[in-house]
């Protein structure tokens, strides 16, 4: 009765009939400032007016958004950090909160007001469309599933920033770009960098710091946003600063991003540590979510050592066994060919994939990096190239050593958790090696057009690996140290799968990462059924069971190589350029955090279904 109590006070706090009140009035008061806007310009300013009505047309009435958009966030901007800075600490704990204070329901109500007003007004724009439906649709979600709203307070007063980015709004009305206005230019700048620091950088310190450890899954999708939203602010601040020449994205292979006049940041290197910032993320969102109780700071401390360790073992293995490798391929050849660096030329137009990349190099595209950079062998061992797999086997040495560094950390559940976590690292790393030019196809004249993208075939593989088993893990269908098991058997077949593609390994019979990746399925495959096997059960069950795990295994990675090459000898392949822009993948996501959130808060008010019954 008490668990039912307190959910119906969760529920009762979350809408109200006060709550529904103050935004109808931050809607009625938008839509004032509106009126008053253009009437004062109007009489005030009749020339202006009646000039920008004849250019603008339609969109005329968004000028006036702008204007009163500068007003409002300047109004709302301190009252939402004030609720921030007012709203006690202890209020972070999901599913119960007490009533919102004054100061909360006017952030929240202004900031819900503006969207919605706006929505018809800016409908000119699929932009400004799906930023104010995506912004309701989570302000609902966080209200309704009762989840910590000091984050969104933080978020919403840095909002502040569109003081910044309504200017520049209005300035592009009066016909001003970056090409004939330094004042458009010099905001736009200052616009970029506060999207970064006082939007992203806040808000996702502060949501790990009020969520970590996650105990439900709508927590780790409040996570998952939050970090979508600061991965989207840098690309917006990203696009900004490339019209403005700060930065540049040069696509060629290997690709890079341009800082300034000298500095340059591969998209190898960049995509590489996004990865390994995934894995560290995930792996650590799955094994505080594992564990029954909260974590001490000792246990805390120890995680963050083991984290760090492992990330430099890994590092240290990838880059060893890889040496490794190539001195062996070395010896066995004699010869190592050079090649010409990079160049700029013009992509194969038939490839649905040219869309990320707009120029290329065929050579370096299907060429390991060792062949493409064209340095001494000895710069090769030190400069170029990692081994996914030495970066698994001695990131897996030093965990099951942890125990000296950190005692406090389970070993097995952090073990499990970073093989979950290795297939959505691998999936990211993939598109780095797709435009660092590294791990391509095998380019001959038969083949050529049959092996398309063999690096995004691998991350499509792996983040349709990840996603599946996460799911199954958070439905309860399987155990954690299962799921490790069958991830590490997964991405073992995809790389027995994919491996023959490659250019670098067409001239081997058998490659050491072939052996190599046949180990770790048949390993992986007897710990999970080794895992499930019970006391009435024989060794022979085991090894039946491992075989079919195998098969299993290589049945979805080659399943996923053959619908993959089929796909792209389809006359449709040029068309379906459209599902890699950016906001497909924003409606994607947005789709699953909301399907999700749905099923989650279904699954919290099951108990409190009796009750409604009983009253």
């Amino acid at each position: 009765m008490e668990a039912k109590a307190t959910s119906e006070q969760s529920l009762a706090s979350a809408i109200s009939v006060s709550d529904a009140g103050w935004v109808l009035v931050c809607l009625a008061g938008h839509r004032v400032s509106l009126f008053i806007a253009r009437t004062a310009m109007k009489r005030f300013f009749p020339t202006t007016y009646a000039q920008l009505k004849k250019d603008q047309g339609s969109r005329f009435p968004a000028y006036f958004v702008f204007v009163v958009g500068i007003v409002w966030t300047i109004i709302s901007a301190p009252i939402c950090l004030g609720a921030f800075v007012s709203t006690p600490a202890d209020t972070d704990q999901p599913g119960v909160h007490p009533r919102m204070s004054t100061m909360e329901r006017v952030c929240l109500s202004s900031r819900g007001a503006l969207w919605i007003s706006e929505l018809p007004l800016l409908s000119y724009s699929s932009g400004y469309i799906v930023h104010h439906a995506l912004s309701l649709s989570s302000l609902a979600i966080i209200i309704v599933n009762s989840l910590p709203r000091r984050p969104l307070y933080l978020i919403y007063a840095g909002l502040i920033t569109e003081l910044f980015s309504d200017t520049v709004a209005l300035l592009r009305f009066g016909g001003q770009n970056h090409k004939n206005s330094r004042l458009y230019a010099h905001i736009s700048v200052i616009n970029a960098l506060s999207l970064l620091i006082v939007r992203a950088l806040p808000a996702i310190t502060v949501t790990l710091s009020v969520l970590m450890p996650v105990k439900r899954m709508s927590g780790l999708n409040y996570i998952a946003c939050v970090v979508f939203y600061c991965v989207w602010l840098l690309r917006l601040a990203f696009k900004q600063l490339s019209m403005l020449g700060v930065v540049e994205l040069v696509l060629v292979r290997p690709g890079y991003i341009r800082l300034g006049q000298r500095t340059r940041i591969t998209l190898y290197r960049l995509m590489l540590g996004l990865s390994i910032v995934a894995v560290e993320m995930v792996t650590a969102a799955v094994y505080c979510s594992q564990r029954d109780v909260l974590l001490s700071s000792t246990e805390s401390h120890d995680l963050v050592i083991a984290g760090l360790g492992t990330v430099i073992a890994g590092l240290f293995g990838a880059k060893a066994v890889n040496s490794l490798m190539l001195a062996i391929d070395y010896s066995r050849s004699k010869t190592l060919h050079s090649y010409p660096p990079a160049r700029r030329t013009f992509p194969n137009s038939d490839s649905v994939f040219t869309f990320f990349a707009k120029t290329s190099d065929p050579e370096s595209r299907t060429v390991s990096f060792y062949k493409m950079s064209g340095v001494p062998f000895l710069d090769i061992i030190s400069l170029n190239g990692i081994s996914i797999q030495g970066g698994i086997l001695f990131s897996a040495l030093w965990v099951s050593q942890i125990h000296y560094a950190a005692p406090t950390v389970a070993r097995d559940v952090l073990l499990a958790s970073m093989a979950l976590a290795l297939l959505l690292g691998e999936a990211i790393g993939r598109i780095g090696c797709y435009f660092g030019g590294c791990c391509g196809a095998r380019h001959d004249q038969n083949r050529a057009d049959k092996i398309p993208s063999v690096q995004l075939l691998t991350s499509t593989l792996n983040l349709i690996a990840f996603l599946g088993l996460a799911t199954a893990l958070n439905c309860g269908l399987m155990s954690l140290l299962e799921t490790g098991c069958t991830a590490m058997a997964v991405n073992a077949a995809i790389r027995l799968v994919v491996d023959r593609l490659r250019n670098d390994a067409m001239e081997k019979a058998v490659g050491t990462a072939t052996v190599f990746a046949g180990c770790q399925l048949f390993l992986s495959s007897w710990i999970y059924f080794s895992l499930r096997r019970g006391h009435d059960r024989e060794v022979s069950f085991v090894i039946s069971a491992t075989i079919y795990m195998v098969a299993k295994s290589l049945m979805f990675a080659i399943s996923g190589r053959v619908t993959w090459l089929t796909l792209a000898q389809l006359p449709l392949r040029t068309k379906l350029s459209w599902l890699l822009r950016p906001i497909v993948f924003v409606y994607l996501f947005s789709l699953a955090i909301v399907l999700l959130s749905i099923a989650d808060a279904y699954n919290q008010s099951t108990a409190i279904g009796p009750m409604f019954l009983e009253s």
